[in-house]
């Protein structure tokens, strides 16, 4: 079972103002420099407790996914999905090109 969520004509509105967000909170600038961290912080919580790996191991893979996640969007949105797609698959992520 393979689903997209994040990397869809859909979602790239909300994805882009993700970025920005990212960016003003990059910046320092209030709120962002405080919503953001805290956001981030949120969603490695969440993802370190669906992991199937030892406890031990499970923050720093969640980290390590949300960077990888995090980049391939971030390519998808400067260099096209063709380029987040190829780097994808160089990191053995299964993905549809063009999506």
């Amino acid at each position: 079972y393979k689903r997209q969520v994040l990397a869809t004509a859909a979602a790239d509105p909300t994805m882009r103002v993700f970025f920005e967000l990212v960016g003003l909170s990059a910046r320092g600038l209030s709120p962002y420099s405080e919503f953001i961290p805290a956001a981030m912080e949120a969603w490695a919580q969440l993802l370190s407790g669906l992991l199937q790996v030892p406890e031990a191991e499970r923050r720093a893979e969640a980290e390590a996914s949300m960077a990888l996640i995090d980049g391939l969007l971030l390519l998808r949105h400067t260099l096209g999905p063709e380029a987040a797609d190829r780097a994808a698959a160089r990191h053995g992520v299964n993905v549809t090109a063009g999506s």
